[in-house]
């Protein structure tokens, strides 16, 4: 609980099997030779609040294990940011498994933002300035809530899934705008913002506009959308095989 680990020349707090639970509102793990931390498991901090930054590898790593950060349910989240910024690879890294975060700003990281495994869920997340995707999940879905998302000026994509993975933020308000490629792409995966089926679920408006190829790409799934404004995208503002 509340610990600072930073300035040393290999990682910032090392397991090397096993997990790490993180508590408290004031951590650090910054400015480390390798990464902020680096778990053989999980890492569970999904009650806290933490920094992870300038670190020359990876901010946060669980190489078998999953990431959460303040994300235990939405109804008991703190409401102060974590940041994982500057850090020389991604941002928050899970190689098999999922990562659940709330109120995290992963930005101008030299990889991704965040990168998992598996599935991906997103509370008032805004993932911006990375030098490739935002948000990237290799086998799963991102899912969405909250009204103050961003996943804007990547390198990439703002948000990237492959195979069935959907982008689900049927509850959610999100500005996807600016990135080299696509604002969100999917393979095979749906797209669904602020959109329950037969109505819109939030009054905000999301915002898709001047990503440099398609805003939303769902190369053979659907998407649905509520209001949302997508433009100046530098090819199609929507782009499916699908139904929309």
């Amino acid at each position: 609980s509340d610990i600072k680990i930073f300035n040393n020349r290999k990682n910032g707090l090392s397991v090397l099997k096993g997990n790490i639970t993180i508590t408290g509102e004031k951590n650090e793990f910054s400015r480390n030779g390798r990464s902020g931390i680096s778990v053989y498991e999980d890492v569970d901090a999904d009650d806290a609040v933490l920094q992870a930054e300038d670190n020359k590898s990876y901010g946060v790593v669980a190489n078998n294990g999953h990431v959460a950060i303040n994300h235990s349910s939405i109804s008991t989240m703190i409401e102060k940011t974590s940041t994982v910024a500057g850090n020389g690879w991604a941002g928050i890294y899970s190689r098999t498994q999922e990562v659940n975060v709330g109120f995290v700003n992963v930005e101008s990281n030299g990889r991704e933002g965040l990168s998992a495994g598996s599935h991906i869920a997103l509370h008032n997340v805004k993932a911006r300035y990375n030098t490739r995707d935002g948000i990237i999940t290799t086998g799963g879905s991102v899912e969405i809530t909250g009204e103050e998302n961003e996943f804007s000026e990547n390198g990439r994509s703002g948000i990237n899934t492959s195979g069935d993975g959907v982008v689900d933020a049927s509850d959610a308000i999100l500005h996807a705008s600016g990135n080299l490629m696509y604002g969100i792409t999917t393979s095979r995966g749906n797209v669904t913002i602020n959109f329950n089926g037969t109505s819109t679920e939030r009054e905000g408006t999301s915002i898709i506009s001047s990503n440099g190829s398609t805003g939303i790409r769902s190369a053979s799934g659907e998407v649905s959308a509520g209001l949302v404004d997508i433009e100046s995208n530098g090819r199609a503002g929507i782009a499916t095989s699908s139904d929309i």
